[in-house]
């Protein structure tokens, strides 16, 4: 695979991902409803509260180690989209090389 320049792409992806976010917010909320992911997020923390009790330590606790779950699993589809950009990034790259080539044959 061809390299490039890893900052220049870090700093590109970053801008890019915070350009998209602003937009992607509104979509996010409305895929989120229609796969019923939030619903599914209340069922959970309603049974857990069902089980153990909200007032109850246990409770706080669990609850805390899902929301750092749900953090933690943000953070690990960032990094594999920041991957899958710069793959796409290089591979853009390449196929606009390949075409240019294909461009300079005599019969291209």
């Amino acid at each position: 695979m061809e390299e490039f320049n890893e900052p220049i792409l870090n700093k590109l992806f970053i801008v890019r991902s915070d350009e998209y976010e602003s937009i992607f917010v509104d979509e996010h909320n409305a895929q989120l409803e229609k796969n019923g992911t939030r619903q599914k997020q209340k069922n959970l923390y309603n049974a857990l509260k069902k089980a153990v009790g909200k007032e109850n330590e246990i409770f706080t606790e669990i609850n805390h180690l899902f929301k750092e779950f749900d953090g933690s699993y943000l953070e690990e589809i960032n990094y594999w989209m920041e991957k899958y950009y710069k793959l796409g990034f290089c591979d853009a790259m390449k196929l606009k090389n390949e075409i240019k080539k294909t461009e300079d044959l005599p019969n291209g």
